[in-house]
């Protein structure tokens, strides 16, 4: 099973490599170099994207299946190999998925409601199939099936009452959703997956490991809150000057000017250095200050 990580290291290092020889050789750089630069920059990006789905089932694998009972191992593992392995082509895993879903489907239906054990076994294999499916979709970048099948798997996974994996599968709709740049919903559904890991104590016995998970959702948490829109900027105040009404009038009356909108600026800091150099005439004489002295204003 290949290491999708190592190998994103590895095409990433080869890259920088090119990169200098061509920054070195500038327009001699030969079209050797030139076409494996323009591969793996094509290559990096869909290794990252099958990164993602990849990531999801390495999670489920981390300890949070504990206790439950797989129907069908063997076609699990055919279809996790699809998922791993990048030389293997998805659609047979894809259709693998979908025809076991339409059969338990059947089965469920033929099945009374006091086969409880049956339920549990099918409901488990029924979210799981779907949260296959989504991780599948979501290597190939096809989000919105990756979206849907994330949604069916957390609704099967609540009905079970297994909160690891509806945490699980709210991280798979929470990485879909910011690749579908819904950064709104990408964090709503982060949100509810960390919440679900807080609000639960896991039963006496049960040896259910989340590390992995809520590190997992930490990560993810810290990219969609770099692409939250911040507050509003603030609106710088600027000071500006309130021109009084009844200054206005006395300035009109003054100039004979027919009406308010035409006085300017300049007439009112006019009016307003004339006030200013009584003040200080009496500020420097220490006169009196009296009310005929501002008649004409």
């Amino acid at each position: 099973m290949p290491d999708y990580t190592e190998i994103i290291r590895e095409k990433e290092r080869r890259l920088q490599e090119l990169r200098k020889k061509q920054a070195r050789f500038g327009i001699s750089t030969s079209p050797e170099i030139l076409t494996e630069i323009e591969d793996l920059e094509k290559e990096i990006p869909i290794l990252k994207n099958k990164l993602e789905g990849v990531k999801i089932i390495r999670l489920l694998h981390s300890g949070l299946e504990e206790g439950l009972t797989l129907l069908d191992q063997g076609l699990y593992d055919i279809v996790e190999e699809a998922l791993f392995d990048p030389e293997k082509d998805p659609k047979t895993a894809i259709k693998i998925c979908k025809e076991k879903l339409t059969s338990l489907d059947k089965e469920r239906l033929g099945k009374s409601e006091s086969d409880i054990n049956f339920d549990t076994c099918s409901r488990y294999s029924i979210g799981r199939y779907h949260l296959l499916l989504a991780s599948l979709y979501l290597n190939q970048n096809n989000l919105q099936d990756a979206k849907d099948h994330f949604y069916e798997s957390k609704d099967m996974f609540l009905a079970g009452g297994w909160f690891q994996l509806e945490a699980l599968a709210y991280l798979g709709l929470a990485i879909t959703q910011r690749k579908s740049d819904r950064i709104k919903d990408a964090h709503d559904a982060c949100t509810s997956a960390e919440r679900l890991l807080n609000n639960r104590i896991i039963p006496q016995g049960e040896h259910i490991n989340l590390v992995a998970l809520k590190q997992a959702i930490e990560e993810e948490k810290s990219k969609i809150q770099e692409l939250l829109p911040g507050p509003p900027p603030v609106t710088q105040r600027h000071d500006k000057t309130i021109f009084d009404i009844t200054t206005g009038a006395k300035i009109v009356a003054e100039k004979a000017i027919a009406d308010l909108n035409l006085l300017g600026y300049k007439d009112y800091d006019t009016y307003a250095q004339a006030v200013c150099q009584i003040l200080c005439k009496f500020v420097v004489t220490g006169l009196p200050v009296r009310h005929s002295d501002f008649s004409e204003f």
